[in-house]
């Protein structure tokens, strides 16, 4: 590992329409946190725990959150767009991974500025994996035999880090995923999610497709943690814990207040990567004065 290049891929593209903060309960809270402010404590947490980590931001050319951040390379595209998001951006990350298989052993950590890098992850790449991400088999005990939920939109995987090598393995699966992502869109009933199926064939491309796509094809045995390893057409896929490496604080809403669960100095000793996801941003700022 001496002489790999890890590079930290950071995203974020400003929701013009503010589209999931209107639709989900309490996510009108994030309009108080600031892109700018959480971009510059992810930054800082990485140059603290991984200095000699790249660091990458994928936006696209009406953002401008990364003025005054120093060592953070910005590439801006015009290939992700708002109504296929995360579609888009799965397409870019599969060329960004095409366009590094020259280079001499480059391992690329693809996640969003809405986290905290809490150690030094380089000793995940020990690992024998050509694609890995993070599982929480609690979350829903009520999958169906494909792995996706019953009647809600709760997953046992909830993306937001992967831990990618730069090779064929790992192409061709990015290949089979968008393949699969654009099958299911044109095929799916989507009956599953119960009252939110139209929401869901909606946003398909722009959300809900990816953790829809990789649990089909991670399973109901790799969800349910009865295994943290899969060989997929040739290539590896590793499953490491969620409370470990996307870990998400807990919360309650109760009207308008955000009530923070306890941190207990056990999770956060634990935790490699602590995860804002949702309205959990409001809090991004409180943990890290806290740790760092």
């Amino acid at each position: 590992m001496q002489n790999s290049q890890i590079e930290i891929v950071l995203f974020y593209i400003a929701d013009k329409e503010n589209a999931i903060e209107s639709i989900l309960s309490g996510f009108q809270m994030n309009r108080q946190v600031k892109p700018e402010k959480m971009l510059d404590l992810c930054v800082q947490s990485i140059k603290k725990n991984m200095p000699h980590a790249k660091i990458v931001l994928v936006t696209d050319h009406n953002t401008y959150i990364h003025s005054g951040i120093e060592n953070l390379e910005v590439i801006k595209t015009g290939k992700i767009q708002h109504e296929s998001l995360i579609f888009d951006l799965t397409k870019f990350r599969r060329d960004y991974v095409a366009s590094k298989m020259g280079e001499c052993d480059t391992n690329l950590i693809f996640t969003d500025i809405d986290v905290l890098i809490n150690k030094n992850l380089i000793d995940v790449f020990l690992d024998d994996f050509d694609f890995a991400t993070t599982i929480e088999p609690t979350n829903n005990p009520s999958l169906n035999k494909r792995g996706l939920p019953i009647g809600g939109m709760m997953f046992n995987f909830t993306g937001g880090i992967y831990f990618v090598r730069c090779n064929q393995n790992t192409l061709n699966f990015y290949d089979h995923v968008i393949d699969l992502w654009e099958y299911f869109f044109n095929t799916e009933s989507f009956n599953n999610y119960g009252k939110l199926s139209e929401y869901t064939k909606n946003n398909f491309l722009k959300w809900w497709g990816e953790l829809h796509t990789l649990s089909v094809i991670f399973g109901l045995d790799v969800l349910t943690g009865k295994c943290d390893y899969l060989e997929f057409n040739k290539t590896s896929l590793r499953f490491f814990p969620e409370k470990k490496y996307n870990f998400a604080p807990d919360y309650k809403i109760e009207g308008e207040t955000l009530h923070v669960s306890p941190f207990t100095l056990d999770q956060i000793t634990v935790a490699s990567m602590i995860h804002f996801r949702g309205v959990r941003k409001l809090f991004m700022q409180v943990v890290f004065d806290k740790i760092f």
